[in-house]
Order: C-alpha cells, then structure tokens, then sequence
C-alpha cells in the first residue's frame, strides 16, 4: 500500500483507493508484484457480468506464474533487506547518511513477468478461484511483511511525512546534479529501478530514524480518519504529492 501510495501521482489517482478505470497493469509496472496484487484485490469489488469461467489448465498456470513471482519477490525483498543494512552500517562508519544514489547503484528489481497481467486479465471483473485468492493473500502479506514496527501517533507521522520529503528532495537534486546522458545512464530502461530505490531506501530511513515503517504509518492513515483529516497530516502530504511529482519528472524525460 506504502508502494501504491508513492506511484498515485503519476497514475491519476489521489486517494487511497483506485478507481475502476484505473489500469493495474500499470501500477504492477511502476510498483512491483505486491501492489498489483493489491491493485487487484481493489478491482474485485466491482460490479458486472462475470464471464466464463477460466479452465482448470489456465487456472494451472496461472498458479505457477504466481508462484514464481512470489519466490522472486520473497528473495528481492531480503536481498534488499540485506544490502541496505550493509551499506547503512558503511555510511555510519563513514560517518555519513546512507545516500540514495547508493541504493540506486546497488539495488535489484525483480524480473518481470510479462505475460501475467495478460493472464490475471479475467479477474478484473470475475472472482478469482480459491487458489489464485490464497497466492493473492500471500503477495499482500509479503507486502505487509515491512510493517513491522509500532504504530505511529499524529505528531510522528507529520515529523516522518516532513522528513520523507526531504528524502525525495535529496533524490531530486541527485538527479538535478546530473547531465542529461548521464542521468539517462543511471536510470537506463528500467523506471521501475529508481522508484524501487527510492520507496525502499526512504522506508529504510524512516524505520531508522522513528522506529516504525514508512508502510505502517500509511495504513495508520488510511485506517484514521481522523488522522486524514488534520491539517497538518493533509499539508504534508500534499508536500509530499508535489515532491513526487518533480520525481517522476525526472524518469519521464
């Protein structure tokens, strides 16, 4: 959810929730496996005529597309894991802040599966069955897996909200100190790379810095109204929409 959250702007949405015409297949490019298959799970409250049902061989399949994509994302996710505590223990030896331009250098994306979308077409408008919804399940408790941690109170989540930003500021002017080949170099052909770096290497520091998760103190958020609704939570996190926005800037030129 922290990954859907950080790709609404460049996907239209500004709330937490997607729209049905939103395309998934989309967020799945920008954000990874565990955001598709909460972008997914969104698409199935929609309404309309189921059409037939998948058969047993594509259902199969399906299953075993899934699979892998879990094994890649459970090894990502602790490679990364990994490779942010080395490389945060170097820059505090160092006696310095572990850059993002580091993490950009060092981190992995996981390889795409291309032909999955195509496959979990039908299930934007029919249920899936029950073991697609259980490999489902186990994508976004994967993904909940990062809210380890306690939950955040108001006046932490506007201090982590104002420190994210400056976060993504820093990334920006990573990218603004460089030329344009050289920029094009660093990010090469895969946008999905620097957003990747970028929500792993700023929930590292948040969890660092606070001692909970950037993805706790969004499903905090979204479970509160009531933390939605104050104006200082609302004005840093628009702050927050804007200075995305001069990110993704940069990865579509």
């Amino acid at each position: 959810l922290a990954q859907a959250h950080h790709v609404e702007t460049n996907c239209g949405s500004s709330s937490p929730a997607m729209s049905q015409s939103t395309n998934w297949p989309k967020v799945a490019l920008l954000a990874g496996g565990a955001a598709a298959a909460v972008a997914l799970l969104w698409y199935l409250t929609a309404e309309g005529e189921a059409p037939p049902a998948l058969g047993d061989d594509q259902v199969k399949k399906i299953c075993e597309r899934m699979d892998a994509t879990l094994e890649a994302l459970e090894k990502n996710m602790k490679d990364t894991k990994e490779m942010l505590t080395e490389e945060s223990k170097k820059a505090t030896e160092a006696g310095e802040s572990l850059e993002f331009s580091t993490v950009l250098s060092k981190i992995q994306v996981p390889a795409d599966d291309e032909e999955l979308p195509a496959l979990m077409a039908p299930f934007e408008t029919q249920e899936p069955p029950p073991e697609v919804v259980e490999r489902l399940t186990k994508l976004q408790l994967l993904q909940q897996g990062e809210m380890d941690g306690r939950q955040p109170n108001v006046v932490e989540i506007i201090e982590a909200l104002g420190f994210m930003c400056e976060r993504v500021e820093s990334a920006v002017k990573y990218f603004e100190s460089l030329g344009e080949e050289e920029r094009k170099k660093v990010i090469g052909d895969q946008q999905l790379k620097p957003v990747h770096a970028l929500i792993q290497w700023n929930n590292h520091c948040v969890k660092e810095k606070f001692g909970f998760t950037e993805t706790s103190m969004m499903m905090a958020l979204q479970m509160n109204p009531s933390l939605q609704a104050n104006p200082m939570v609302a004005e840093k996190h628009e702050q927050m929409q804007a200075t995305m926005g001069k990110f993704f800037a940069f990865l579509k030129k």
